[in-house]
């Protein structure tokens, strides 16, 4: 409840205190208009010049804080006022400003799209975002796709282990030589440029390929992988008209996991 000026305790300094004891005026704000002689905030302020360099350091603070200030966008703002809003915000000056790229220690395994980098760089620019922001979204999905990436990987050679198990397990003391003899098959027929290709493919040992390859290999014979002689075929032999025996390659003939 506001008390009286006349009601107010006198002190010693001249200031004015309430009956809870708290300054209210100080002998400054006589001068004031008589809304303002009592007032706990202003009396915190011993003299006028205490006040007076109080406000201007709050101008000061205000004008810094303004230029600080992110401005509003209306309903049907402007270019101008739109770059000024994300500036503001803290977007680059173009998309190739951005550092978002691909990182040092990126897996082989990982197909790196740069296409699609180009794209997140417009698109984050066009969207008004800052560096850290766009960072930080474009991070979190390079490392998604690293991982499922990795996943996927680590999927494709638990199950071609789990053929080669199979195979091995068919072929039993054999494997060895019958390995070798399905990548001699392999490196006969598929030339330079397809070895190339299984190889950068990491499918040159793949279990159903050295299961084919093999029977491809016995079928023929050795004399074909060490001379290129054609041996005759047999009568019980299926060949083709050039003369190359007729593969059957069913699916009970593929290794599978167990």
């Amino acid at each position: 409840m506001s008390e009286a000026f006349d009601d107010l305790t006198v002190n010693d300094d001249g200031s004015r205190s309430n009956s809870e004891g708290v300054i209210v005026h100080q002998p400054w704000m006589a001068q004031n208009p008589d809304t303002l002689k009592i007032n706990e905030n202003l009396a915190k302020f011993k003299t006028l010049g205490e006040f007076s360099e109080a406000h201007m350091n709050l101008n000061g603070e205000l004008g810094t804080l303004k230029e600080n200030t992110i401005p509003k966008l209306g309903d049907n703002p402007t270019d101008d006022e739109k770059s000024a809003h994300f500036t503001a915000l803290g977007r680059p000056e173009s998309a190739d400003s951005y550092t978002i790229g691909k990182p040092d220690n990126t897996p082989e395994s990982y197909l790196y799209d740069n296409g699609l980098e180009k794209v997140v760089r417009d698109a984050g620019h066009s969207a008004g975002l800052s560096d850290s922001a766009l960072k930080t979204v474009y991070d979190a999905a390079l490392n998604h796709g690293i991982e499922m990436n990795k996943q996927s990987l680590d999927a494709v050679k638990a199950e071609d282990l789990k053929m080669e198990n199979a195979l091995k397990d068919e072929w039993k003391g054999d494997y060895t030589a019958n390995s070798e003899k399905a990548s001699r098959a392999i490196t006969k027929f598929a030339g330079e440029d397809g070895l190339k290709f299984l190889t950068d493919a990491g499918i040159d040992k793949h279990p159903v390929l050295q299961k084919i390859f093999h029977k491809a290999f016995e079928a023929i014979g050795e004399d074909f992988f060490v001379t290129g002689d054609k041996t005759p075929p047999k009568p019980e032999d299926k060949r083709t008209a050039s003369g190359m025996p007729v593969l059957d390659f069913s699916k009970s003939d593929m290794p599978v996991s167990q």
